[in-house]
């Protein structure tokens, strides 16, 4: 069986690292399952973590833990406005649907959690306000979309992004579908005011 190749590392104190700036006398381990990684750093191919498949670990479960992990790190690092928390999310405008990218000021959100109960779901990262209060509820997708039962029954504000996308750059939400407070691009502010009306946002890009 083929090795899997795992896009980031957790080294000694919890931190996710990628395989470019790891070095060979850091141990690390795979972020879904644990197991300890290979780093692979020949001059033939790009350098990367590798473990070897089990019944534990496949590359879907790899690549989504992985991406809830970097989500919950950006927005704890927003929390403590630090530059690592600045947060870029492509949403689409309530007036005219044109997607744009909207800045989310540091300190939108207070603290970060995974894998926490909205409702009757459990959902994947969770961004806090003050008092605990749930500001925003993230689900990462990989090989299929979050069905619409969940997110038509989900409380609050939701967004749906695609892991490969958040591991590439986790610090820009491109939205596949979102429910989210409602707001204008720059173009429509400039205009005279209508009301705006709360919509599900679906990304065009086919999935």
């Amino acid at each position: 069986m083929r090795e899997l190749r795992v896009p980031l590392g957790v080294d000694t104190s919890g931190t996710l690292v990628r395989a470019a700036e790891a070095n060979r006398l850091t141990p690390y381990v795979c972020p879904s399952c644990q197991a300890v990684l290979v780093l692979r750093a020949g001059t033939k191919r790009i350098k990367h973590f590798s473990h070897s498949p089990n019944g534990v670990c496949s590359p879907e479960s790899i690549l989504h833990k992985t991406a809830k992990l970097l989500i919950a790190n950006v927005i704890s690092a927003n929390a403590a406005g630090t530059p690592a928390g600045e947060i870029i999310l492509d949403r689409a405008c309530d007036s005219c649907r044109a997607t744009y990218p909207q800045t989310l000021p540091l300190k939108t959100f207070t603290a970060a959690a995974q894998e926490v109960r909205v409702g009757n779901f459990i959902c994947d990262v969770v961004g806090y306000r003050e008092k605990g209060v749930i500001a925003l509820s993230i689900e990462i997708m990989h090989t299929h979309s979050v069905n619409g039962e969940k997110l038509d029954a989900l409380q609050g504000y939701w967004i749906e992004l695609d892991a490969e996308a958040v591991i590439q750059d986790p610090n820009r939400w491109r939205a596949i579908q979102a429910k989210l407070k409602p707001h204008r691009c720059g173009r429509c502010r400039s205009l005279p005011k209508k009301p705006l009306v709360q919509k599900t946002f679906e990304s065009p890009v086919k999935k």
